[in-house]
């Protein structure tokens, strides 16, 4: 064979190659680029409640050049990182926060990994581990919480719950308004807890459902200055929008109601400012007056295709009933159910027809009640 047709296809040879290599060589250059690009935002859980039992982790990633990502966690048991208790993987959004959660733990303390994993344009897979300073991260599980607090100092003083969706239980305690330096200790309390000899039953009192309890106390006990503000979170177990705080100082003595300041439901709080050690017990208010079951809405227009506008009676359940009327009298809809917000009347008579424009009465009866609830409203079609 000619020597200048072999050199030329040792040539063309080497260049074919080259370039794969090349290729290869972009492609690793790109990935390591974008490897170090990402961002992964979670800060560790350090307590999960004993009592709510609720584990629920907050992250969101920057993806970088990453086309996607999923999300998978382990939990350890005991805060090992031998044994894996549980196991789950989600797909994840680009900069948007998701949760991973866990429910019914049990033990004295739990161990957590999570480790996102990319595909970059080239299809390759990449691992990276939040947060990147502690691979593994182990979580007491526990229903308190103790920090020594200076007087001259002052402190919030906050038991973290291991919910990072909501808010925790924090007490801030403001410069001198302590009568001493001291260890303050607040503590979720079981509800099993709750003594019924103190005319408070394991469940409710006057109808109202109890849904969470705290312990709030101080070693030495000090006297309070000046009214603390708290925060008490009061848990997953309800979307109520009212609620009542009751206070006493042992489980011989009576409730007492105490005033709340604000209602925080996208943090799942209860505010208040408190003056004595002791403990609190959140409940749901299920005593409504009438304007808590009238419609919010005097005025709706006719629901477009797919559209749910209505007159909402909220707080109504099965055995309660909203009657419609037109101004002559004639009954026009009887509402007998609906869902856990209330009953809803979209503006139709019983037949299933919309009802002219004009003014209505509702006449709602409360089972248990005998005075009926009555008022007008306007539905313009």
């Amino acid at each position: 064979m000619n020597k200048k047709i072999i050199l030329l296809l040792i040539l063309f040879t080497f260049l074919f190659s080259s370039v794969y290599v090349f290729a290869d060589v972009l492609k690793v250059i790109s990935a390591f680029a974008t490897f170090v690009s990402y961002k992964i935002n979670h800060t560790p859980i350090t307590n999960v409640s004993s009592v709510d039992k609720s584990f629920n982790a907050k992250i969101s990633v920057d993806f970088g050049n990453y086309v996607s990502a999923d999300a998978k966690i382990n939990y350890y048991l005991d805060g090992s990182s031998s044994t894996i208790l549980h196991s789950q993987t989600q797909q994840i959004e680009n900069n948007k926060e998701f949760y991973i959660s866990l429910s019914d733990i049990d033990g004295n303390s739990l161990g957590y990994q999570i480790q996102i994993d990319f595909k970059d344009s080239y299809g390759n897979n990449i691992s990276a581990y939040s947060p990147s300073e502690n691979i593994f991260n182990a979580t007491t599980i526990t229903n308190s919480t103790s920090v020594f607090v200076n007087v001259s100092d002052g402190a919030t003083v906050e038991f973290v719950n291991g919910n990072q969706e909501y808010s925790n239980t924090k007490l801030y305690i403001s410069t001198n308004s302590l009568g001493g330096n001291t260890t303050i200790i607040i503590k979720q309390l079981p509800l099993s807890s709750v003594n019924s000899a103190s005319s408070l039953s394991k469940t409710s009192i006057n109808n109202n459902k109890i849904i969470s309890l705290y312990s709030v106390t101080s070693e030495p006990l000090v006297e309070i200055f000046s009214p603390l503000k708290v925060d008490f979170f009061y848990g997953l177990e309800t979307d109520a929008t009212k609620f009542l705080l009751k206070y006493r100082k042992t489980e011989a003595d009576s409730w007492k109601n105490i005033s709340i300041t604000n209602v925080d439901l996208s943090k799942k709080i209860i505010s208040a400012n408190i003056s004595k050690w002791g403990e609190y017990a959140i409940f749901v208010d299920e005593n409504y007056n009438d304007n808590d079951y009238r419609p919010a809405r005097r005025v709706i227009v006719k629901s477009r295709v797919g559209g749910e506008t209505g007159f909402w009676f909220e707080h109504l359940t099965e055995g309660d009933t909203v009657k419609i009327y037109d101004v002559t009298g004639k009954k026009v809809a009887e509402i007998n159910s609906g869902t856990e917000r209330g009953f809803v009347w979209y503006g139709k008579n019983s037949s299933g027809g919309w009802v002219e424009s004009g003014t209505y009465i509702y006449q709602i009866k409360v089972k248990g009640r005998s005075k009926l609830i009555s008022g007008t409203i306007a539905f313009v079609k």
